[in-house]
């Protein structure tokens, strides 16, 4: 009996025992101790592919829409958007007390005035030791709100504060010169962060970036690769390795809505197969095999609309099914009608 495993880029086609077939293999329980804690501070092979899947499912669940702000158009093919979010001063707190105190309220926020349900986000140490986090959202939001919340999150902590106090003095030379150091040589970006800071009196440092997300395949495979990547990927040195050693706690989390999101695993069937065998054909198409499983990787858009509908239909029951709360542009008849598979 064959089965095939569905995620967004992939099919992988592999034998699945017969409920009598599995009451004949006789299997010696192991013994599991359950812990919580992690010998290294780092993110498992298996936490990686949980955030790929998840991050590859947000993109492909989220509906290509146009952004419209006072009328005019901003985005035409909005479908997400990576956000990162820094620390503008000298990192004075522990990455813990950052997480529960800043991040969170941070993410609270945006549930409150924006409905965020759908997210992942991941902890990161940058050169400097200061912590910094990615997040992955399906929601539109204005750069310079997400900046303001982030902002206000930090400050409970003192961090806008420092980051005043150490340019509210500084001349437009002196200004320059320490950006230099820091690696900014665009001399027009320099005087115009300078100008804004003196209009803000240096209260609204720019802690934040945000990066929309047009293209879901061509980014969600850029943005899962990134958050997946390991937190030791280069070798670190300095303050960034004394830094890496005290990020204990939670690396990365998942909303709840991904991580109930179950498995697409299709029972053998005579479309399924079809499909298989077109994508095992094709040049466009990477396969991997071994004596158990036969995996195909590919790109949706190569392939025709027939092949897409299929697909979207699959993720799209399966979502429904685990009460994956879509976002609101989507027309709800498009998901209770007959449009949804029905077995």
């Amino acid at each position: 009996m064959y089965s095939y495993s569905i995620q967004t880029n992939s099919i992988t086609k592999f034998y699945s025992q017969g409920f009598e077939e599995q009451l004949r293999v006789i299997r010696n329980p192991k013994r599991v101790i359950c812990s919580n804690k992690r010998k290294v501070n780092e993110m498992s092979k298996k936490a990686m592919k949980r955030i790929r899947t998840s991050a590859n499912n947000l993109l492909y669940l989220s509906k290509k829409r146009a952004i419209k702000i006072d009328g005019t158009v901003k985005c035409s093919s909005f479908r997400g958007a990576f956000i990162t979010l820094k620390l503008p001063s000298k990192q004075m707190h522990s990455h813990s007390q950052i997480t529960k105190q800043c991040l969170n309220q941070f993410l609270v926020q945006l549930r409150k005035s924006y409905g965020l349900k759908n997210y992942i986000w991941k902890a990161e140490i940058q050169s400097n030791g200061n912590i910094h986090y990615h997040i992955l959202i399906d929601r539109y939001v204005n750069y310079m709100a997400i900046r303001k919340y982030w902002n206000s999150a930090i400050q409970k902590l003192g961090y806008v504060t420092e980051y005043r106090k150490l340019r509210k003095n500084l001349t437009l030379e002196e200004y320059r010169y320490y950006r230099n150091l820091e690696g900014f040589k665009d001399e027009s970006k320099i005087y115009k962060a300078w100008v804004y800071g003196q209009k803000t009196d240096w209260k609204s440092p720019n802690s934040t970036d945000v990066k929309l997300v047009r293209n879901p395949e061509g980014m969600s495979a850029y943005i899962s690769k990134y958050l997946a990547k390991p937190i030791g990927e280069e070798e670190s040195t300095g303050m960034k390795a004394d830094s890496q050693k005290e990020l204990t706690g939670r690396l990365w989390f998942q909303s709840q809505s991904l991580s109930r999101l179950k498995k697409v695993v299709v029972s053998f069937n005579s479309k399924i197969d079809i499909c298989f065998k077109m994508l095992l054909k094709s040049k466009k198409c990477h396969v991997f095999s071994t004596d158990w499983i036969t995996c195909v990787f590919f790109r949706e858009s190569d392939f025709g609309e027939n092949f897409q509908e299929y697909l979207k239909k699959i993720f799209l029951t399966n979502a429904y099914r685990c009460s994956y709360p879509f976002p609101a542009e989507f027309h709800p008849v498009y998901y209770h009608q007959n449009r949804l598979l029905t077995n």
